[in-house]
Parts: structure tokens; sequence; C-alpha cells
């Protein structure tokens, strides 16, 4: 009875703060010069404090009073007031023109009010990337986001991440809401994002709204640009490691619009370089060769005012070959060999976005993705009796059908709601061999699973002083004689202490369907994905968190305090001595499920936000462990990437419009490695003579029981922008890689002596020996913009370049003069 009266004066609180009948209104807001989406732009309730901010798709929905005046406003460009009378339209398409006092690039930030702003998000900007130094001098939005707390890098120089004490592989890459299966070039050292189709990066280390599922750690959601709907533009940039271009600009149908971008390695030149000076000095004929390429495109049209849809589609993928030729004889008549790995990413989604009512806007998306890694091998020898001519082929591969349907509802003043159905079909192959020699294939079953999830998010505002998430996510997940269905309760509350400081309570319970197997420490992996069945069950998480955020000084600074725990169950990874399972049809033998796993931690974000001057401090203080019944004696151990004390210390200055400057300073502990304690020698008989010899081998301590040196380096970087003879913006990026050069460890590996081979002479003691890979790293690049407008206004001499800069002058009064 009490739980009656309870929840029915909860309903009645409710229904008197939300009761009132009020207009809906709703609509788009975009960039007038551009027709690109404006992400967080304000929609304020003229002379109140009252409003929302614009979503990730440009769209909002606010309930008003009407008649009043609604002030629409955006950093960087011109505010914009409109009055709506009571008969007025309900939906809205809203355009901000840039001000004219600035012709460089505009800072965007969200405005939206401190209470609405969620926790456990990191929201990464154009300028944010641009002010972090990257080796290269090109930006990369994977290794800006490493620089912020709770969020590392796997290894030096990589751009795979770990967030919060999870694997790589439980972190969710969407690109427009299309799950990206593989993010990495070479390894890890680049990432695939091109900066420039890139508008906005949510980065969700906790607390994912209902409408996220399917990994355990993080969501990355990116949305992409839209590209120019009214000029015809593009870009083209040059560093030491590859080339890029984007092009933009109407797409042919009125209120339409397309955007490409593309990216090229330069470090298939080096290669040849390498293997010429290879060939010149010997008679073998060695050639390598690595190489990259990625290229983005994307066409969005507006139809009317309610409809819009979007098409997008990438393709990316990473090839190393080696190959070698004998002419000398020394090897055969004839030696020919050849090796080729190939990996990458194909993706392709169509969308459509309608807003169906100023209460109600609707999203649908279908998309195909796929990723495969390939491996070949060919050997063809003429010898005095004989030939062979041998091949093999190893691949795996994922492909990932999706169908989605999101939906926002304006149900009261103070409450909406978000909802939706999400369905996909997962196709792996994890293991796939030929053997043209030997006749010998090897084919794993494919595999065929279905995800599908219904969601439901409830966001209230209580008495001005609570902004409460309360939602759920329910998951059924099929394969071949399995069924696993789910239930993932969500919950987020901001209570405000104050005008600038709020408190954050969020617990989240998220399940994942397939695993990631990864070899730690490889520079090149073998990532491979395995769907989850019975023997390999899925995993799931539950995580607490804390938090605190405060603004000062008019939002100078601004600080945040997170506390989490996550644990983690049902993990899978390699059984000890295995790193791959690639051509093995019995590669199931090879994995150990069951794991579990904890992270807790403590994390702070001091941040300048406003000024020339900017930048930020992140700490993060952590512990992550796993554990397996098979590995380490059963025992906890420190997990791979755990490290305990992480620090980011970033500043940009700007200087004037030309000049500008940043640095970023990190330390982090070292990496846990597993210790060699001694080596022994092991009796080996030889079966046909019936001899005895010996071979050594490691005796190793507890896994993962001690840690490499901490890790530490600093970046610099500046920028030179100007204007050409032309009137095109062009940039020069100067880059200096670890600035005083420490020497951090990659791996330790052990041998007497000096490290060469033993000799009777050499003293016996093992010793320990560390590779370092990335000293001081210089570079430079250069980007030229093309911009149609900006030439016919230079060319009309309405705008002038003068030191660098283009200034507006009068030049028909000039001209008046010189008759004169």
């Amino acid at each position: 009875m009490k739980i009656k009266i309870t929840l029915s004066l909860l309903l009645s609180i409710i229904a008197f703060q939300l009761s009132a009948q009020q207009l809906h209104i709703s609509g788009i807001v975009t960039d007038a010069a551009t027709g690109e989406r404006l992400i967080g732009a304000s929609v304020i309730i003229d002379d109140t404090f009252k409003g929302t901010a614009t979503d990730k798709l440009g769209y909002f929905a606010l309930q008003i009073e009407a008649p009043t005046n609604i002030k629409v406003s955006y950093t960087g460009y011109e505010s914009k007031t409109f009055n709506v009378p009571d008969n007025s339209k309900k939906i809205f398409n809203i355009s901000l023109s840039p001000q004219a006092t600035n012709l460089g690039e505009f800072e965007i930030k969200s405005t939206e009010d401190i209470l609405e702003q969620r926790f456990n998000v990191n929201t990464i900007t154009s300028k944010d990337i641009d002010n972090i130094p990257m080796i290269g001098g090109k930006p990369d939005v994977i290794k800006a986001a490493q620089t912020l707390p709770g969020i590392n890098a796997m290894n030096e120089a990589s751009s795979t991440l770990i967030v919060r004490g999870g694997n790589p592989g439980e972190n969710s890459y969407l690109f427009d809401n299309v799950p990206v299966i593989y993010v990495n070039h070479l390894g890890g050292f680049m990432s695939v994002f091109n900066s420039d189709m890139i508008n906005s990066i949510n980065i969700y280390k906790g607390g994912f709204p209902a409408k996220y599922g399917g990994k355990l750690s993080s969501i990355i959601d990116i949305t992409q640009r839209e590209g120019d709907k009214n000029q015809y533009k593009g870009s083209l940039s040059i560093g030491i490691t590859d080339v890029s271009f984007a092009v933009e600009g109407p797409g042919g149908l009125k209120n339409s619009s397309f955007i490409i971008t593309g990216r090229k390695t330069l470090t298939d030149l080096y290669y040849l370089s390498i293997s010429a000076v290879m060939k010149a000095a010997d008679a073998l004929e060695y050639n390598a060769l690595y190489g990259f390429h990625d290229i983005n495109g994307k066409y969005s049209w507006q139809k009317d005012e309610k409809n819009s849809f979007h098409f997008n589609i990438y393709q990316g993928d990473d090839y190393m070959t080696y190959w070698m030729n004998d002419k000398s004889g020394r090897m055969a008549d004839v030696y020919k060999a050849n090796n080729l790995s190939i990996w990458g990413n194909f993706l392709v989604s169509g969308s459509w976005n309608r807003v169906v009512s100023p209460k109600l806007f609707a999203s649908n998306t279908v998309s195909y993705s796929k990723y495969r890694i390939k491996n070949k091998n060919n050997l063809f020898t003429v010898m005095d009796h004989d030939t062979i001519d041998y091949k093999e082929l190893g691949k795996s591969a994922m492909q990932d059908i999706a169908l989605q349907s999101n939906w926002k509802y304006s149900m009261l003043k103070n409450w909406n709601m978000e909802f939706g159905a999400q369905a996909s079909m997962q196709i792996s192959d994890p293991s796939r061999y030929f053997n043209y020699y030997t006749g010998i294939n090897t084919i794993s079953e494919t595999l065929y699973s279905f995800n599908t999830s219904l969601y439901l998010d409830n966001n209230i505002k209580l008495f001005k002083v609570v902004d409460a998430s309360v939602g759920v996510r329910l998951n059924n997940y099929a394969t071949s004689g399995y069924n696993n269905f789910s239930v993932e309760p969500r919950a987020n509350i901001n209570i405000k202490l104050a005008k600038n400081h709020i408190l954050n309570l969020t617990y989240m319970r998220a399940t994942q369907n397939a695993h990631l197997l990864f070899t730690s420490g490889a520079l090149l992996t073998n990532e491979v994905w395995v769907p989850a069945a019975k023997d390999i069950e899925p995993s799931f998480t539950d995580q607490v968190s804390v938090g605190w955020r405060g603004e000062f000084l008019d939002g100078m600074l601004s600080a945040e305090v997170d506390v989490y725990y996550k644990k983690l169950h049902n993990l899978a990874t390699y059984k000890e001595g295995y790193t791959n399972i690639i051509g093995d049809g019995n590669w199931r033998n090879k994995i150990i499920s069951g794991g579990t796993g904890t992270a807790k931690g403590i994390e702070f974000l001091v941040k300048k936000n406003k000024g020339d001057f900017t930048g930020f401090v992140a700490y993060s203080l952590s512990d992550a462990t796993r554990s397996y019944n098979a590995i380490n004696n059963g025992k906890e151990y420190a997990f791979e990437f755990s490290r305990p004390h992480t620090l980011s210390i970033n500043a940009a200055y700007k200087f004037n419009r030309k000049w500008s400057a940043s640095l970023l300073w990190v330390l982090n502990s070292g990496l846990p490695y597993t210790p060699v304690l001694a080596e022994q020698l092991i009796p080996i008989i030889d079966l046909d003579t019936h001899e005895v010899y010996y071979e050594s081998a490691y005796l190793f301590g507890e896994k993962n029981s001690e840690r490499m040196k901490p890790y530490h380096r600093l970046d610099l970087a500046a920028k030179y922008s100007k204007f050409n003879k032309r009137g095109r913006k062009v940039e020069w990026t100067f880059s200096v890689y670890n600035a005083y050069c420490q020497q951090n460890p990659f791996f330790y590996y052990y041998d007497y002596g000096d490290g060469d081979f033993r000799t009777i002479e050499d003293d016996y003691t093992l010793r320990k020996f560390q590779i370092s890979f990335f000293p001081i790293i210089p570079s430079v690049s250069y980007k030229v913009y093309f911009d149609k407008a900006s030439r016919q206004e230079y060319t009309k001499r309405k705008l002038k370049v003068v030191d660098g800069e283009l200034r507006v002058v009068d030049v028909e009064k000039k001209e008046k003069k010189k008759k004169r």
C-alpha cells in the first residue's frame, strides 16, 4: 500500500511539474554558409535560462509558452532571435551565419546547461585535435583521445584505445551510428579516421545511454561532416607519413551535398628505397613494401524541412608484402618467394531522418560492414632433381548487416523519451586455410549469429535541481545451438549543487557477444573476432561511478572528478603459448573463456577553456586485473595494459592569426611484464639415433608481476597559417615527437653477456635488455585549401592578401583616384 502511495505521489509531482499545456516546437540548426548541421547550438527561450541544445544531427525539441521569442546561438556565429506566436508553425529550419569579423576557423563548443551535460563522456572537437602534437604533423583523433583521463594507448605510438582497464576489442567505434570493425593502420600506429571527415566525437567511458550496446568499455560515437551545400572546395595535405585530400560541394539535387576524403601512405616509397639499397649490396634481391589507404564518402540530401537522407561509404586496407628472387644460383637454379598480408574494412550505409511532428523525431539506418585479414605465401624453386611450387592462403573475416530505428519523443515539458529497436546479423569465418601444394584445406564452420535489441531511455527533470536518465536495454543473442537473453539497466542522475556545480551518480550493465583475440605486445597484430557460443559465452560488465563537475570564472576554468568501479565477466583470450588461430580447424581449443576482471580508479581533469592560452591537466589513479582458471595457476594478475598512474599536460597558445604553438607532456607507469628468473637445460632424445642433446628454456616468474620503467615524453608543435598570393589558405605544421629523445621501453628480452652470441669467455649472467623503437622524430606537413567562393571574391578584388592575411579593401575608390 505504501509503495502505491509513493508512486502516486511521485507521478503527481511529475505531473504538477510538467502539466501545463504548451506549444511544442522542433527543428534543425545549420550553418548558413555550408549547410553543415551545428552540434551543441543553444536554443533558449528569450530572457530566460531555459532551453536545450541541438544533438549530433543538429536537431532540437522544445516546449514553450507561446507567444515568445526564441534565441539560437553558437560560438563563432551570429545569434538569431525569432518570434513564435500562438498560431506559428511548429517545425523550423534555422540557419546561422558565421561572424564576419573572423575569416579563420571557429571554436566549436556546446553551450548547453551544466545540468544537462553527461558525465563519463569526453567530447573532442577539431580545435582539440589541432592542439595535440602528432607524429608526422598530421592530426589523429584517437591519439588526441589518449590524452584524456581513463583512456590510454595499448603501447607507444599506438592508436589502439585502452579505456578504464578494458581490452581493445571492448570499444565500439561508430561512423554516423554504423559500427566500424577494425580501426587501426600499421598495427595501431595510425587510426583509420581522417580528421577532414569528422564533425565531432563523443567518447563514452561508462554510463552508456540505452541506445548503445554490444561493447563493455567504451562507445566512440563519431559524427561525420556533410559537405558544403553552397560551394565547391577542398584541401590537399602532405606530411612525412602520408598524403591526404578532401573535396566537397553541392550534390546536384536541391539542398544536397557530398564530401570525399582520402589518404595514402608515403611509406611505400621508403620501403622501395630500402629494398634498392639491399639489392645493390647483395646478390639476393630482397624487396619489401608496406602501405595503407582509406577513402570516405558521404552524400546528404535534405528533401524538405522534415526529411533528410544520408549515404556513407568507407574502404580502407593495410598491405605488407615481401618477395625475393635469387638469380645467383646459390640457393637453387630458380628461387622465388613472396608473402602478402592484407587487412582492412569496408562499410556502406544509408539513413533516413524525419521530423514526424514537433514532438517526434525518427532516425532509421541500414548498414553493411566487413573486416577481413588475409595471409598468402608462395614459394617456387627449381633444383637439379625437383621442382617445388608451394602456395598457401590463410584468412579470417567478420561481416555485420544491421538495421536500426531510433526515436525521440518530447512527452511533456520536462520529460523526454528515446526509444528504438536494433537488429543485426554477424557472419564469422574465424579460420580458413588452403594449402595448394599438399592439398590440405582446413575450413572452419561459417558461424551465423543474430542480435536483436529494444531500448528505452527516460530523461526527466525535477525542480530544476535533478536531471535523471533512467532506461533499460533488452538484448537477445542467438547462434547455432545457443541463445542468450540479457537485461541491461541504465541510470544516470545529475544533482545540481550550485549554479555551476553538479554531482553525478551512474550505474550501467552492458553485454558483448563477440570476442576479439589479439597478441599483446605485437607490432603487427593478427586480430581475429570469434562469436559467443555455448563454450565461449558472452561477456558482460557492471559499472558504477560517482562524479563532480564545476565551472569557475564564468566558464574560463572547469574541473571534473570521477570515481569508478567495474567488474567484467566471461572474458576470453588465447591459452598460454598461443598467439594466432588462423589456419587451425580446431581453433576453439586454443581459447580459454570464463575469465573475470576488475577495474577501479579515480580521474581528474582541469581545463582552461577560453583565451589565447588554453590547455588541460589530466591525471588517473587506477588498477586493473584479470583472472583465468588456466592462467597463472588461477591467481589474479595485473592486466597487460594496466598503468596505475597516467598524467597528461597539454598547453596551447595562439600568438596571432598566423602563429600558434602547443605542447604535450605525458608520464605513465610502465606496462607490466612477466620476468625471467633463470634458464635451464632440458634433455631431448633423438628417436632415430637415441642420442641425448639439450635445449635451453626460460623459467618465468609470476605473470605480469613486474613493471617496465616509467614512460614519459615531450611533444612540441607549431602551426603557421596564412593566405598565399592566390588567396588560398595554407598551413604549415612543424612538430617534434619525443623532444628530449627519451628511450622508453617497448619490450624487454633476456640474454647473456652483452647480448651477442655466447662464447666460452662470455659472462654467463642472464641479463635483461631493453628495446626502444621511437627516438626523437621531427616532422613537417603542408596543407592548402581550395575554396571556390574565396577565390571568386579574391579575383574580383574584394579581398586582398596583406602580410599573409585576407583584408577587405575598397578597390573601386582606389581605381577612381587613379583615373583622376
